[in-house]
């Protein structure tokens, strides 16, 4: 028992401080506005009202004449989570509560991404702080679209590692599933940045490390990108 709690320690600590740091959301004392209400919204809204009435989303006739909602590249159709708090029923305060979880799954990434990069514990856990409290979450907190995908950057670049060291298929499987949610976040800005960042960060491993360059045929055939 003393050993979970203890294995629980950094993210609850990661939990407090994401509390803390974003203490006007956390507490509801101000509301996520702009673009998170005017665009990003309206759609999460209506996927949810959707449900609930028994109907099947994929065409939303009250936006723009009417448009398919499920090919819409600005909208996180085809990420599990936002169905999941369209089930529960989208409100200002559970889309508040959505985004706090993206920025706290952005928190813990990072950390798992440090010890596995054998960080000290206490340096994985100022990365992770460092990265969920960073400017580009503080900054896009309007920008919901931008945060869903950037939340699990950390998980892919830990799954794509893992390949690199480990070619296999369960590697593999993560890789694919961590770029799934990264690729449906609902923004293209994002995975097209991110595949530019693996690209380059693939030449810098097989430049500089032997045994990447000895094992990249393996690599190739179970990577899910090729």
């Amino acid at each position: 028992m003393h050993k979970k709690l203890h294995q629980l320690k950094p993210y609850l600590l990661l939990l407090l401080i994401l509390l803390i740091a974003y203490l006007q959301l956390s507490t509801f004392y101000f509301g996520i506005k702009n673009d998170a209400f005017s665009n990003n919204s309206l759609n999460k809204f209506f996927l949810s009202e959707a449900l609930h009435a028994g109907m099947m989303p994929l065409w939303n006739p009250y936006m723009n004449f009417g448009f398919p909602v499920y090919a819409d590249p600005g909208f996180a159709f085809w990420n599990p989570i936002t169905w999941l708090f369209a089930f529960a029923g989208y409100s200002a305060y559970t889309l508040t509560v959505e985004v706090l979880l993206y920025i706290y799954l952005a928190g813990i990434f990072m950390f798992r991404l440090g010890r596995f990069l054998k960080f000290t514990p206490t340096t994985s856990l100022t990365v992770a702080v460092m990265y969920m409290c960073s400017g580009f979450f503080v900054g896009c907190l309007q920008y919901i679209n931008f945060l869903t995908s950037a939340a699990f950057i950390p998980l892919l670049v830990q799954a794509y590692l893992q390949c690199f060291q480990k070619a296999s298929y369960k590697n593999s499987f993560f890789l694919a599933i961590s770029g799934y949610f990264i690729f449906v976040g609902g923004h293209p800005a994002i995975p097209f940045a991110t595949l530019y960042f693996l690209i380059i960060l693939s030449f810098v491993l097989i430049l500089f490390w032997k045994a990447y360059r000895t094992n990249y045929k393996q690599i190739f055939f179970f990577s899910p990108f090729h």
